[in-house]
């Protein structure tokens, strides 16, 4: 990724704990490999490259743990 894509995602993650930073890469990460069509054949040549785009839909699927008043506390 593009260092203007991990800018995106750290001002987009405002508010997340590690844990949902952990969470957030995870499931973007997967994305690449869910796309493969036969996961049997699967090789590291034919997974593309987690993008922008991957940490978006992430986005939609994981939400920050940690509630705004709580950030004040810490």
């Amino acid at each position: 990724m593009s260092e203007e894509d991990i800018v995106k995602v750290t001002k987009i993650s405002k508010g997340y704990s590690c844990a949902d930073i952990t969470t957030l890469c995870g499931e973007a990460s997967m994305i690449p490999i869910r796309e493969c069509k036969d996961i049997r054949m699967i090789s590291v040549d034919n997974i593309r490259e987690t993008g922008i785009e991957d940490f978006i839909k992430a986005f939609n699927l994981v939400k920050s743990s940690v509630a705004p008043k709580d950030l004040v506390a810490y």
